[in-house]
């Protein structure tokens, strides 16, 4: 493989045998993640420096190779440097990991470096790690990161490390709803990783950027994403493969393109399982596409396939799709009981998506109990949350079934015949297609109109908009249509 920063940007930093074996494995690797596999094997196999034992874990761990991680901790091959990746990969598994427990294998490995530089690389790639977890207390230690950022960017000799410093900057911006500001500190991220040729963290830079952009710039988005392809390919990222196709799967379904949706997902389940990781998240956010398709059966089957292997994070998630799910197939106490505790633990996060998705189920509970005012009182305030929060996928589920209730809402056939919609949220949705390259949820948008003007008793023009979403169905592989179709209207023949 041709050298990488990823790599060798540690040279002048570590002792000449870890700098030798880093270079003599490199030289034999046709890629990155047979680099990782080489250099774990060596590790396992013969006596390294301490520092080379720590960057096999390290490059072990940014491939995603859990199952050679748990050989070397079971082998017992480690070093004071070594057990944070230990405790990272046991909570990416689902295991329970407290702060303390962190703060005290960091401190431990940070007495045993002998350089500043070694002891950035080592803090830092722990703070890269755990920002997927989200974790509170994280913020306790912002001030030493902030510390920390001020003499990297001061100092060139540690120039390396700023991507990753401004990439940990994005993620809490954007977690604190300020996207414009976080994508900028993205761009400087992928400036530095560009700089230094830290092709490792370029790759999940530019997968993080795409799933920012996505909710108003697909064609940026879906642009980055071939990049992170390329270099992907390039380097035989296996964890980086998984990111990618996630992304993919999230851009169609925001497009409403649900099936071509869930087969990236399922290639997402592959990867994951490929790489060690637990999918039990990954089967809720499938369920959440078959709950938009109206398939409350299949999501719930989805749900009850991953509950065995099923982190902490992604607990929650799968509540929400439960009690949609239920709702979907008429099992309301159930819907109810599983609410009660959505509602719950979005009140204790404090997240304001989270809150969004809450009262987004508190309005289809207010349909299926017939209570249309108060089903639009709900949506209406997700609704809010989710365009704040630029979730475009969010606001289209809502906006849909705001404009069906706003339709069974509507004035019978004569006090409704001329209007040409059914209200300001049909037109919200009507003008939001137009804007947009979203081919399946421009189609729903003519169900729901074409249920309007059968409504109103323009049979023809309903007959004429069916008719187009049943072509698009055909011609677009988006063959849920046809069932959605059925669905809104049952009382007319379809064709």
């Amino acid at each position: 493989m041709k050298p990488i920063g990823t790599i060798t940007a540690c040279y002048p930093y570590v002792d000449e045998a870890t700098r030798d074996i880093l270079q003599s494995v490199m030289d034999k690797a046709k890629d990155y993640n047979d680099f990782a596999e080489r250099l774990c094997e060596k590790a396992l196999n013969e006596s390294l420096p301490e520092l080379a034992i720590y960057f096999a874990y390290y490059h072990c761990y940014n491939q995603g190779k859990y199952d050679f991680l748990k050989r070397l901790i079971d082998a017992n091959i480690s070093t004071e440097l070594t057990p944070l990746f230990g405790l990272v990969a046991a909570q990416r598994r689902g295991e329970v990991v407290d702060w303390s427990t962190y703060q005290k294998a960091m401190f431990s490995a940070l007495k045993h470096v002998e350089n500043d530089w070694m002891a950035c690389h080592i803090y830092i790639a722990w703070r890269v790690m755990i920002e997927i977890f989200q974790m509170p207390e994280a913020a306790i230690d912002n001030e030493s990161l902030s510390i920390l950022t001020s003499k990297i960017q001061n100092d060139e000799e540690y120039g390396f490390f700023l991507s990753q410093v401004h990439r940990i900057t994005a993620k809490r911006l954007d977690t604190e709803g300020n996207l414009k500001e976080a994508i900028k500190y993205f761009d400087m991220a992928i400036s530095q990783a560009k700089k230094y040729d830290d092709r490792e963290a370029l790759c999940w830079l530019l997968i993080e950027k795409a799933n920012k952009l996505k909710q108003f710039n697909f064609h940026e988005a879906l642009s980055l994403l071939e990049i992170a392809k390329e270099i992907v390919d390039e380097l035989g990222l296996l964890n980086g493969r998984w990111g990618y196709v996630h992304e993919l799967g999230h851009i169609a379904m925001a497009k409403g393109e649900f099936e071509k949706a869930i087969e990236y997902q399922n290639q997402c389940v592959a990867n994951r399982l490929e790489t060690g990781l637990p999918v039990g998240f990954m089967k809720c956010v499938i369920a959440f596409i078959y709950n938009q398709k109206g398939d409350g059966k299949t999501a719930l089957k989805l749900i009850d396939e991953g509950r065995s292997d099923q982190v902490i994070e992604s607990i929650w998630l799968c509540q929400i799709q439960e009690a949609w799910a239920y709702m979907l197939i008429d099992r309301i106490d159930e819907a109810k009981q599983k609410l009660e505790k959505v509602s719950a633990s979005s009140l204790k996060s404090g997240v304001e998506t989270n809150l969004a998705f809450t009262h987004f189920l508190e309005g289809l509970l207010a349909i299926r109990q017939g209570d249309l005012s108060t089903a639009i009182f709900y949506l209406k305030k997700a609704f809010e949350i989710f365009e704040r929060s630029q979730g475009l996928a969010y606001i289209h589920f809502t906006l849909i079934e705001m404009v069906d209730v706003e339709i069974e809402m509507t004035a019978p056939k004569k006090d409704s015949e001329s209007l040409e919609v059914s209200g300001p949220w049909m037109q919200k949705l009507l003008d939001h297609v137009e804007e947009r390259d979203l081919p399946g949820i421009e189609a729903q948008a003519k169900l729901l109109l074409a249920k309007f003007r059968f409504k109103q008793g323009r049979l023809t023009d309903s007959k004429i908009l069916i008719n187009e979403v049943l072509e698009i169905s055909e011609t677009s592989g988006m063959l849920y249509l046809r069932e959605k179709a059925e669905l809104l209207l049952p009382d007319m023949t379809i064709s």
